[in-house]
C-alpha cells in the first residue's frame, strides 16, 4: 500500500486525516478503522521537496487479521552525545560538532522540536590505531527535561536550556574567541 501512496524511504508521515501525528503509536488506529470501512487514509508527507498530501488505503495479508500500510515507520531519534558549550546569558548550547543523520537515508534527520536531558557515562572504551573507542552512556534515571532541541546542523545540534547548568568543574563561564581572532601558537585543550 505505501509503495501503491507513492510513499517513499525518509519521508515524515505529519497528518493522518487532519490529525497531527507525533509518535508512532498515533497512526495505529487510524489503519484499523480504514480497513474495515474501505475508506483511504489522507496522509501528508514531509520530503525534502516539501509538503506532499496522498491518499493510502490499508490491506490486509493473507491469514491475517490486522490491517497494514507496507510502510515501517520508525519513532523520533534519541542518542547520547557531548555538550560543546552553554553561553549563561542566553542559555544557548551547542553539542556533538557534527549533524545527525538517518541511519537508512544518511540524509540529516529535520527537527521540528526536541528535548536534551541529562546522561551518566557509565565506560569508556579505549581508542587504538585505526579504532576510534566509544564512550558508553545511559539517560539519567530522572529524565529530567533540561532544554531544547531547535537545530540539526552540519556542526551539531542547538537549542536553549531551560535553566543554568553546573558540573561541578568548570562552572565559570571562559572566554571565547571567534575564527578569525585565533593565531597560530601554543594552546591548551580542554577536554572530557
Amino acid at each position: 500500500p505505501g509503495e501503491i501512496a507513492g510513499i517513499k524511504i525518509g519521508d515524515i508521515i505529519t497528518e493522518i486525516n487532519g490529525t497531527k501525528i507525533e509518535k508512532m503509536s498515533d497512526v495505529a488506529p487510524f489503519v484499523q478503522n480504514a480497513g474495515e470501512s474501505g475508506k483511504a487514509l489522507n496522509v501528508v508527507i514531509n520530503r525534502e521537496e516539501g509538503k506532499l498530501a496522498t491518499q493510502l488505503t490499508p490491506l490486509k495479508e493473507k491469514g491475517e487479521e490486522s490491517y497494514k500500510l507496507g510502510l515501517y515507520i520508525r519513532d523520533s531519534a534519541a542518542g547520547i552525545g557531548t555538550m560543546t558549550f552553554f553561553h549563561p546569558g542566553s542559555k544557548k548550547y551547542g553539542a556533538l560538532g557534527h549533524v545527525i543523520s538517518d541511519m537508512d537515508t544518511k540524509k540529516p534527520i529535520l527537527v521540528d522540536d526536541g528535548q536534551i536531558v541529562r546522561s551518566t557515562v557509565t565506560s569508556i572504551e579505549k581508542g587504538s590505531n585505526g579504532d576510534p573507542g566509544e564512550k558508553l552512556a545511559r539517560f539519567s534515571s530522572d529524565k529530567e527535561i533540561i532544554g531544547n532541541i531547535q537545530r540539526n546542523s552540519p556542526f551539531g545540534i542547538f537549542g536553549e536550556l531551560n535553566r543554568g547548568l553546573k558540573n561541578g568543574i568548570m562552572d565559570k563561564p571562559m572566554p571565547i574567541a571567534l575564527s578569525h581572532q585565533v593565531k597560530e601558537g601554543p594552546a591548551q585543550i580542554l577536554t572530557v
